[in-house]
């Protein structure tokens, strides 16, 4: 069987899954030598039949769009993008934003009401090491791992005294890969 055959065949396909922003909807368009997708459109966690090269769309409100080409091979394809706010430009002085923490804590505040668990990890982030204010942050951080924000949830289990309340927060996080959850 060649190479050709298999993106001719569904039944090699694989499938894709978007793990991460969990709020965000996507849309996916076949390049010229893809097969045509399950669904055009679809939301985090939700599964879509495809095979070959994608170009996806990724959209969330309090975030720049996102473009991407993307590779679906057989077997199961999950994948992460990472989406840009206006506050990820100002507290990494990013497209001719200069780098401002207090700007950016005011931008991911307003994501973050809105109960944005990446906004909510990231200002946890500020305000533990820009701000050196451990409380506020791991109100943030734990407002974020109830979301289910995996990074979110080592940092809470870093900050808990006992190992069974570490091991319930850092469960998740180590079965998904993250290192520094499996220490």
């Amino acid at each position: 069987m060649t190479s050709s055959d298999v993106t001719k065949d569904m039944s090699l396909g694989g499938t894709l899954i978007i793990s991460q922003p969990k709020k965000a909807e996507f849309e996916i368009s076949p390049l010229s030598d893809a097969l045509t997708p399950s669904k055009t459109k679809f939301k985090c966690g939700e599964v879509v039949s495809a095979l070959g090269n994608y170009t996806l769309k990724a959209t969330q409100k309090g975030y720049d769009s996102k473009t991407i080409t993307i590779s679906v091979e057989p077997g199961n394809n999950v994948k992460e993008i990472v989406l840009v706010s206006e506050a990820d430009k100002y507290y990494n002085g990013w497209d001719g934003y200069t780098r401002n923490v207090d700007k950016a804590i005011k931008e991911y505040k307003k994501i973050a009401d809105k109960g944005d668990e990446i906004a909510q990890y990231k200002l946890g982030q500020c305000y533990a090491h820009d701000k050196n204010d451990s409380i506020t942050a791991l109100v943030y951080w734990k407002k974020a791992a109830a979301q289910g924000h995996l990074d979110a949830m080592t940092e809470v289990a870093i900050s808990k005294p006992d190992e069974k309340s570490k091991i319930s927060y850092l469960t998740a996080p180590a079965e998904a890969g993250k290192k520094l959850a499996m220490y």
